[in-house]
Formats: C-alpha cells, structure tokens, sequence
C-alpha cells in the first residue's frame, strides 16, 4: 500500500523539491524521498541472495548499551538470525561505558571468534584493537560503527550496517518543515562522541538554515546515556531561555524525548500542538506509543533493527565465505500517527514485511 502526499498534508512538491542538502555528494531533491518514506516495505529490492551458510560459527556482539532500544531490537535480530543459520553467539552489555567496550574487545581477542559485531559505537576509536581481531582471523561487522553505511577500511570493518543517516536526519527534518508550514524554531540535540549522530545532527542544521523562514535556536549535546539525568533541566533551561520561540526539537535518537516528556509538562508544554518533538532514529518501543497518542512526539524515523539484525549475520557469512559485502541499504521510513500501527507498528517496531526472514532462511540453507 502506498500513500498520496495528500492524505499526510505535506507541502507541495514545488516547495519540497526547492530545499537541497548542501554541499556533499549525497546533495539530492528531497520530495520523492520524503513522500516515499512513508510508503511500506513491499517494494523494497532486497539484497542479493549470498552464500550459503558456513558451518558452526561462533560470533560475539559487543553492543554500547543496551539501554539503547535501537541496540536492542538489532541484538533481537542477531539471536533470531544466528538460531537460524546455526551459529553461537554471545553478547556483552558494555553498559555505555568506553572502558567496558575495550575490555569486551580484549576478552573477544584473548580467544578470537569467527565474527565480531561491533554495535553502536565507533569502530575508529577502537580501531587498533579491531585490526588485530581482524589479524587473529575474526570477520568484523557493524551496526552505527561509523558516520556512513559501508565498509570502514581502517577499523577492519568488512560492513556497517546502517540507513543512509543524512537521509534520515533529512526526512525528519523536512516533515518539521512540512507541517510547520515552513516557518519554526528549532533545537536539536545530539551526541557528538558518535560519527553517525553527528552526521544526522548536522543534515538537520544544515536545512534549517537552508529555509529562509526558520530558525535554528540551538544545537544542544547531551549524551545518550545521561538523557536521563540530564534532559529534565535541559528542557526546562531551553523554556526558559526560548520561550514561545522554540516550536521544534529534532533528535538524532528518541531517546531524548523519553527523558523530557515531564519536564515538558511541567513547563506547561501541551503534549501537542506547541512544541513538534521529531526523532531521526531508531524507532523505540516508547516513541510509537508517544506518537500514536500525539503525547509529546509527533514522528520518528526508526531504523528496520530485527532486518538490520539479519544482514549483519548475512554479511559476516559472505565475508567468512571470502564473497563481497552485499552493500545493501534500507530505504528511509518514516512513522507518524496516520502509519504508525503498519508493518510491525502494533507490536511498536518498524518490521518491514517483506519476506525477509524467510529469504534470509533460503538461501542460508541452499546446497547449490
């Protein structure tokens, strides 16, 4: 099923296909990729099939935080892949702590697995290590490792799975900009520990300043494992300090919004209707249930994390099996009230439904 712009009340295409991403490669007209981003899965070309699977593996994710939802919902998908391929797997909760993802490294290179994923932080920061993994015979993987999909030559990386993070930090941006009717202020808030965050928070900035009648107030750093701690006297020093002017926050992480929803009400802040809180990533369970009540988030941009999961143990068996990365990246989605109970939506999670479970089956058990 897809939708017309019409039934989501965007701006017109003229309008929408004026405002550019300047400067970098990635520099495209984003109507078509905003209105489609509202469209489901179906469509969606799925990576190539790969090899078939390499027998008795054994992989470790080292996750930054489980705390973070969309960690959460990737790691879900690793254990449903690696029972389905028939490879062990371990996981270590580094519980945002730096000094806890550089032990789990070096326990993983005391005795070297088949496969590492590296989820949710930088693979450069750690690069020395991940090389020597890399020397030891170990295949690396990652989930948000860098600021771009791909591979991080550097780190050993043979992939980062990701969406396209100035897409998506775009495509948030733009509905702001589409139900706002092009005129609003801005805060965003980011973490500028992480490539990926800082390359979504600076898309935003970017078409803020490229829409003549909106305001960028502020970019706001708060890390995402103090949101916490931190985000109830950041909002109400932002009220104080913004007033009537601040009518949109943009997030590269929902993260945000969870922690702020009681100091944005007892700032008075309506849970619609005066401040448009959007979140460029991941989707969490808590952001649906916010929007699907319009009670302090208006949309959020989640990535497909139990696909997501899949692909990474996908690429670690093409690399095992010494084949190409698929380079595959999924297409940007957006979830706002009118779409939120779609494919996966009920259940508070973007799950494309697509056959990709089943694909993914296929092809691991192939003889051929």
């Amino acid at each position: 099923m897809t939708h017309s712009s019409t039934a989501y009340g965007f701006l017109g295409a003229a309008i929408l296909s004026a405002i550019f991403i300047p400067g970098t490669a990635f520099a495209h007209s984003l109507d078509d990729e905003y209105i489609s981003s509202l469209g489901t899965s179906e469509n969606w070309e799925l990576p190539a099939d790969g090899p078939a699977a390499a027998p008795e593996k054994s992989v470790v994710f080292v996750a930054a935080s489980l705390r973070n939802s969309g960690i959460l919902g990737v790691v879900e998908g690793v254990v449903e892949a690696s029972e389905a391929i028939g490879w062990g797997l371990t996981v270590t909760d580094a519980r945002g702590s730096a000094e806890m993802i550089a032990a789990a490294l070096d326990e993983a290179l005391a005795a070297p697995p088949d496969g590492l994923v590296v989820g949710g932080f930088d693979a450069a920061s750690y690069a020395d290590r991940l090389r020597r993994l890399a020397t030891a015979g170990t295949e690396i993987v990652g989930w948000h490792a860098g600021p771009q999909p791909g591979p991080i030559l550097d780190a050993s990386v043979f992939f980062n799975v990701s969406t396209d993070p100035r897409g998506v930090a775009c495509v948030a941006t733009m509905h702001a900009i589409a139900q706002a009717g092009q005129s609003f202020g801005a805060v965003i808030f980011t973490d500028d520990r992480f490539g990926i965050a800082l390359e979504k928070s600076n898309a935003m900035r970017d078409l803020v300043d490229a829409c003549d009648t909106c305001t960028l107030l502020e970019v706001v750093n708060v890390r995402l494992d103090e949101t916490a701690t931190r985000m109830p006297a950041v909002v109400e020093e932002l009220l104080q300090k913004h007033g009537d002017a601040w009518t949109v926050s943009l997030g590269i992480n929902d993260l945000y919004f969870d922690d702020a929803v009681v100091a944005f009400s007892l700032g008075g802040i309506a849970p619609s209707g005066q401040i448009m809180n959007i979140s460029a990533g991941d989707g969490s369970l808590t952001a649906y249930r916010r929007i699907r009540l319009a009670n302090y988030q208006a949309a959020t941009v989640p990535e497909p994390l139990n696909f997501q999961g899949w692909q990474l143990i996908d690429e670690l068996n093409r690399a095992i099996s010494d084949e190409e990365p698929s380079g595959f990246v999924a297409p940007t989605k957006l979830v706002i009230k009118a779409n939120v109970d779609e494919e996966g939506g009920q259940k508070n999670l973007f799950d494309p439904d697509n056959g990709y479970r089943d694909r993914y089956r296929q092809t691991w058990l192939s003889t051929d």
